[in-house]
Protein backbone atom coordinates (compact mmCIF):
# COMPACT_ATOMS: atom_id res chain seq x y z
CA UNK A 1 0.00 0.00 0.00
CA UNK A 2 1.66 3.71 -1.09
CA UNK A 3 2.59 5.78 1.76
CA UNK A 4 -0.21 8.53 1.67
CA UNK A 5 -0.15 12.21 3.01
CA UNK A 6 -2.82 15.11 2.79
CA UNK A 7 -0.41 16.66 -0.72
CA UNK A 8 -3.55 18.96 -0.51
CA UNK A 9 -3.79 20.76 2.39
CA UNK A 10 -2.44 20.66 5.54
CA UNK A 11 -4.00 17.81 7.72
CA UNK A 12 -4.92 19.90 10.51
CA UNK A 13 -5.14 23.55 9.51
CA UNK A 14 -7.51 25.44 7.43
CA UNK A 15 -6.74 27.77 4.57
CA UNK A 16 -5.04 30.67 6.86
CA UNK A 17 -1.87 29.24 6.05
CA UNK A 18 1.08 27.28 3.62
CA UNK A 19 -1.61 25.55 1.91
CA UNK A 20 -0.68 23.93 -1.50
CA UNK A 21 -4.44 24.46 -2.37
CA UNK A 22 -4.14 28.71 -3.32
CA UNK A 23 -5.77 30.21 -0.61
CA UNK A 24 -7.05 34.41 0.85
CA UNK A 25 -5.04 33.86 3.90
CA UNK A 26 -7.41 35.53 5.95
CA UNK A 27 -6.72 38.83 3.77
CA UNK A 28 -9.67 41.05 5.60
CA UNK A 29 -9.21 44.16 2.76
CA UNK A 30 -12.20 46.88 4.24
CA UNK A 31 -14.27 44.12 4.94
CA UNK A 32 -14.11 42.79 1.74
CA UNK A 33 -14.03 38.94 0.71
CA UNK A 34 -10.74 37.83 0.46
CA UNK A 35 -9.16 36.61 -2.92
CA UNK A 36 -5.70 35.70 -4.11
CA UNK A 37 -3.48 35.42 -7.11
CA UNK A 38 -0.71 33.18 -8.33
CA UNK A 39 -0.41 34.69 -11.44
CA UNK A 40 2.27 37.65 -10.75
CA UNK A 41 6.16 36.37 -10.72
CA UNK A 42 8.56 37.38 -7.96
CA UNK A 43 10.69 39.92 -9.90
CA UNK A 44 7.67 41.66 -11.21
CA UNK A 45 6.07 42.44 -7.88
CA UNK A 46 9.52 42.89 -6.44
CA UNK A 47 10.12 45.61 -9.13
CA UNK A 48 6.77 47.31 -8.56
CA UNK A 49 6.43 48.03 -4.93
CA UNK A 50 10.57 48.61 -4.49
CA UNK A 51 11.76 48.19 -0.69
CA UNK A 52 8.86 47.17 0.98
CA UNK A 53 9.40 45.12 3.97
CA UNK A 54 7.11 42.09 3.57
CA UNK A 55 6.75 39.19 2.46
CA UNK A 56 6.09 37.59 -1.78
CA UNK A 57 2.46 36.39 -0.49
CA UNK A 58 1.35 40.20 0.67
CA UNK A 59 3.48 42.02 -2.23
CA UNK A 60 1.09 39.71 -4.66
CA UNK A 61 -1.83 40.65 -3.08
CA UNK A 62 -1.09 44.36 -2.73
CA UNK A 63 -0.49 44.44 -6.67
CA UNK A 64 -3.97 42.30 -7.77
CA UNK A 65 -6.09 44.10 -5.35
CA UNK A 66 -4.43 47.79 -4.51
CA UNK A 67 -2.47 49.04 -6.95
CA UNK A 68 -4.86 48.73 -9.74
CA UNK A 69 -6.98 51.74 -7.42
CA UNK A 70 -4.09 53.53 -5.54
CA UNK A 71 -1.39 55.10 -6.77
CA UNK A 72 1.00 55.19 -3.81
CA UNK A 73 1.28 52.25 -0.85
CA UNK A 74 2.94 51.75 1.88
CA UNK A 75 2.72 49.53 5.06
CA UNK A 76 2.95 48.87 8.65
CA UNK A 77 3.49 45.90 10.64
CA UNK A 78 0.72 45.88 13.43
CA UNK A 79 2.56 42.69 14.93
CA UNK A 80 4.35 39.50 13.16
CA UNK A 81 1.30 38.20 12.04
CA UNK A 82 -0.73 41.33 11.06
CA UNK A 83 0.08 43.92 8.13
CA UNK A 84 -1.82 46.84 7.74
CA UNK A 85 -1.96 48.43 4.38
CA UNK A 86 -2.42 51.97 3.70
CA UNK A 87 -3.39 53.01 0.01
CA UNK A 88 -4.06 57.08 -1.21
CA UNK A 89 -3.97 58.72 -4.78
CA UNK A 90 -5.18 62.24 -4.52
CA UNK A 91 -7.75 63.35 -1.90
CA UNK A 92 -8.81 59.29 -1.67
CA UNK A 93 -6.64 56.96 1.18
CA UNK A 94 -7.97 53.31 1.90
CA UNK A 95 -6.67 51.11 4.76
CA UNK A 96 -6.19 47.44 4.51
CA UNK A 97 -5.77 44.55 6.88
CA UNK A 98 -3.59 41.50 6.08
CA UNK A 99 -3.41 38.54 8.23
CA UNK A 100 -5.02 36.85 11.30
CA UNK A 101 -3.02 36.10 14.35
CA UNK A 102 -5.93 35.28 16.14
CA UNK A 103 -6.51 32.18 14.32
CA UNK A 104 -2.81 31.26 14.22
CA UNK A 105 -1.95 31.43 17.66
CA UNK A 106 -5.11 29.44 18.51
CA UNK A 107 -4.36 26.53 15.77
CA UNK A 108 -0.89 25.97 16.49
CA UNK A 109 -0.09 27.44 20.16
CA UNK A 110 3.32 28.25 20.73
CA UNK A 111 4.49 27.01 17.70
CA UNK A 112 2.67 30.01 16.04
CA UNK A 113 5.54 31.79 14.77
CA UNK A 114 6.62 29.61 12.34
CA UNK A 115 3.55 30.63 10.51
CA UNK A 116 3.41 34.18 11.04
CA UNK A 117 3.74 37.22 8.07
CA UNK A 118 7.45 37.91 9.95
CA UNK A 119 8.60 34.39 9.16
CA UNK A 120 7.93 34.18 5.81
CA UNK A 121 10.07 37.26 4.93
CA UNK A 122 12.86 36.25 7.02
CA UNK A 123 12.51 32.84 5.62
CA UNK A 124 12.43 34.47 1.96
CA UNK A 125 15.72 36.15 3.01
CA UNK A 126 17.30 33.06 4.46
CA UNK A 127 17.17 31.07 1.49
CA UNK A 128 18.75 34.13 -1.12
CA UNK A 129 21.48 34.15 1.00
CA UNK A 130 21.62 29.89 1.03
CA UNK A 131 21.08 30.04 -2.98
CA UNK A 132 23.74 32.88 -3.32
CA UNK A 133 26.60 31.65 -0.85
CA UNK A 134 25.75 27.55 0.02
CA UNK A 135 27.13 25.29 -3.06
CA UNK A 136 25.99 22.53 -1.42
CA UNK A 137 22.31 23.62 -1.14
CA UNK A 138 22.15 25.27 -3.99
CA UNK A 139 23.29 22.03 -6.13
CA UNK A 140 20.21 19.89 -3.78
CA UNK A 141 17.59 22.61 -4.66
CA UNK A 142 18.74 21.96 -8.89
CA UNK A 143 18.21 18.24 -8.58
CA UNK A 144 15.04 19.23 -6.50
CA UNK A 145 13.57 21.31 -8.77
CA UNK A 146 14.14 18.78 -11.92
CA UNK A 147 13.06 15.65 -9.57
CA UNK A 148 9.71 17.93 -9.28
CA UNK A 149 9.29 18.60 -13.13
CA UNK A 150 9.62 14.79 -13.43
CA UNK A 151 7.19 13.16 -10.85
CA UNK A 152 3.08 14.24 -10.89
CA UNK A 153 1.29 13.72 -7.23
CA UNK A 154 -0.57 10.67 -7.68
CA UNK A 155 -4.42 12.38 -6.59
CA UNK A 156 -5.81 8.89 -7.58
CA UNK A 157 -3.98 8.13 -3.62
CA UNK A 158 -4.75 11.34 -1.76
CA UNK A 159 -6.85 10.30 0.60
CA UNK A 160 -9.35 13.55 0.51
CA UNK A 161 -9.36 14.06 -2.74
CA UNK A 162 -12.95 12.93 -4.32
CA UNK A 163 -12.64 15.37 -7.72
CA UNK A 164 -11.75 14.28 -11.21
CA UNK A 165 -8.36 12.30 -11.31
CA UNK A 166 -6.22 14.42 -14.29
CA UNK A 167 -4.81 12.34 -16.53
CA UNK A 168 -1.06 11.46 -16.16
CA UNK A 169 1.04 13.99 -18.37
CA UNK A 170 2.95 11.68 -20.67
CA UNK A 171 6.88 12.58 -19.47
CA UNK A 172 5.96 12.06 -15.88
CA UNK A 173 5.85 9.60 -13.44
CA UNK A 174 3.31 9.10 -10.97
CA UNK A 175 3.67 8.76 -7.28
CA UNK A 176 2.88 9.74 -3.54
CA UNK A 177 5.41 10.58 -0.74
CA UNK A 178 6.94 7.33 -0.78
CA UNK A 179 7.93 7.74 -4.48
CA UNK A 180 9.20 11.15 -3.40
CA UNK A 181 11.35 10.29 -0.83
CA UNK A 182 12.71 7.37 -2.89
CA UNK A 183 13.57 9.68 -5.43
CA UNK A 184 15.76 11.82 -2.82
CA UNK A 185 17.28 8.71 -2.19
CA UNK A 186 18.44 7.68 -5.76
CA UNK A 187 19.00 10.99 -6.92
CA UNK A 188 20.54 13.31 -4.23
CA UNK A 189 23.21 10.94 -3.07
CA UNK A 190 24.85 11.61 -6.61
CA UNK A 191 25.63 15.04 -5.38
CA UNK A 192 29.23 15.56 -4.27
CA UNK A 193 29.09 16.59 -0.72
CA UNK A 194 26.53 14.04 0.93
CA UNK A 195 27.67 11.26 2.87
CA UNK A 196 24.10 9.41 3.54
CA UNK A 197 20.20 9.93 2.78
CA UNK A 198 17.80 8.75 5.60
CA UNK A 199 14.33 8.14 4.44
CA UNK A 200 11.87 8.23 7.27
CA UNK A 201 8.61 7.29 7.81
CA UNK A 202 5.47 8.28 10.41
CA UNK A 203 2.13 9.03 10.47
CA UNK A 204 1.46 7.61 6.73
CA UNK A 205 3.86 10.06 5.39
CA UNK A 206 7.35 9.37 4.21
CA UNK A 207 10.27 12.14 3.96
CA UNK A 208 14.16 12.43 4.60
CA UNK A 209 17.51 13.59 6.18
CA UNK A 210 20.13 14.05 4.16
CA UNK A 211 23.56 14.00 6.11
CA UNK A 212 26.59 16.59 4.57
CA UNK A 213 30.48 15.92 4.86
CA UNK A 214 30.80 18.56 6.64
CA UNK A 215 28.65 17.32 9.73
CA UNK A 216 25.46 19.45 9.10
CA UNK A 217 21.80 17.55 8.13
CA UNK A 218 19.54 18.80 5.89
CA UNK A 219 15.90 18.48 6.05
CA UNK A 220 13.87 17.19 2.69
CA UNK A 221 10.43 16.64 1.98
CA UNK A 222 10.38 16.53 -1.86
CA UNK A 223 6.71 15.69 -1.67
CA UNK A 224 5.55 19.02 0.09
CA UNK A 225 8.67 20.94 -1.57
CA UNK A 226 7.17 20.14 -5.12
CA UNK A 227 5.05 23.39 -6.42
CA UNK A 228 2.62 20.92 -8.25
CA UNK A 229 -1.16 21.14 -6.64
CA UNK A 230 -4.68 20.63 -8.04
CA UNK A 231 -8.11 23.08 -8.40
CA UNK A 232 -10.17 20.69 -6.18
CA UNK A 233 -12.77 21.88 -7.96
CA UNK A 234 -11.86 21.32 -11.40
CA UNK A 235 -9.29 18.37 -11.25
CA UNK A 236 -6.52 20.82 -12.95
CA UNK A 237 -3.44 20.41 -12.22
CA UNK A 238 -1.93 24.02 -11.03
CA UNK A 239 2.08 24.52 -10.86
CA UNK A 240 2.71 27.76 -8.11
CA UNK A 241 5.09 30.07 -9.00
CA UNK A 242 7.47 29.14 -5.89
CA UNK A 243 8.20 25.85 -4.02
CA UNK A 244 7.29 25.73 0.00
CA UNK A 245 11.01 26.64 0.99
CA UNK A 246 10.43 24.89 4.79
CA UNK A 247 10.46 21.98 3.29
CA UNK A 248 14.39 21.61 2.15
CA UNK A 249 16.37 23.36 5.46
CA UNK A 250 18.87 23.16 7.64
CA UNK A 251 16.50 23.88 10.82
CA UNK A 252 14.95 20.58 12.20
CA UNK A 253 12.33 22.79 14.06
CA UNK A 254 11.32 25.14 11.36
CA UNK A 255 11.06 21.72 9.27
CA UNK A 256 8.96 19.86 12.18
CA UNK A 257 6.76 22.60 12.92
CA UNK A 258 6.56 24.92 10.17
CA UNK A 259 5.85 22.43 7.13
CA UNK A 260 2.96 20.17 7.81
CA UNK A 261 2.26 19.29 10.99
CA UNK A 262 5.63 16.66 11.84
CA UNK A 263 5.78 17.68 15.57
CA UNK A 264 2.53 16.88 15.53
CA UNK A 265 2.88 13.22 14.47
CA UNK A 266 6.05 13.00 16.94
CA UNK A 267 8.87 13.30 14.06
CA UNK A 268 11.31 12.25 16.57
CA UNK A 269 10.23 8.93 17.22
CA UNK A 270 10.02 8.28 13.46
CA UNK A 271 12.72 5.63 12.12
CA UNK A 272 15.80 6.30 10.39
CA UNK A 273 17.20 4.14 7.41
CA UNK A 274 20.40 4.95 5.57
CA UNK A 275 21.23 4.55 1.93
CA UNK A 276 25.22 5.23 1.27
Amino acid sequence: MPVNRHKGKNPSSSDIQHNKIPSSKNITPNNQNPTSSIEQKTPEITDLLGEIEAPIQVKKWIKSNVLSKYDKVTIQWINDYTIQINASKTSETAVYTYGDSASIIRMYGRHAKYHSLKYDLELEKKVRRLLKNDTIYQKIIQVAKKSCEEIQYDWSNFTNYKGHIPSKTSDKRLCVCEGYADEVCEQFIKIPGITSIEKWHGANHAWNVINLENGRQLYVDLCWFDNETIDERTGRIIELDDYNWRNITYDKDEFTYAGIGYGTYQYCHAYGRKYK
